[in-house]
């Protein structure tokens, strides 16, 4: 695989996983507001998982335009933080 070649694959896993954060977001908004609606706990709960869900994509979104170096870095940072946790 070439230089262009992995650059064409990186804009086409930036622009699904684009597609993913808006679709995440999207459900989050919907299920926050037939939960608000109805009263219902349970959907409110699933709802803030959509947010969850939505925010995890938005940073693997982010760090897709890192080097590999910054990313190998930062999976130190989060392997050590990780480690010292209470």
């Amino acid at each position: 695989m070439n230089e262009g070649d992995s650059k064409e694959v990186n804009n086409g896993l930036r622009r699904v996983v684009r597609l993913v954060v808006l679709l995440n977001v999207s459900y989050f908004g919907i299920e926050f507001a037939v939960a608000s609606a109805i009263g219902s706990v349970a959907l409110f709960a699933d709802s803030i998982d959509f947010l969850e869900d939505a925010s995890i994509n938005f940073i693997i979104l982010f760090a897709l335009g890192w080097s590999a170096v910054t990313v190998r870095a930062s999976g130190w940072y989060s392997l050590g933080s990780c480690s010292f946790r209470g």
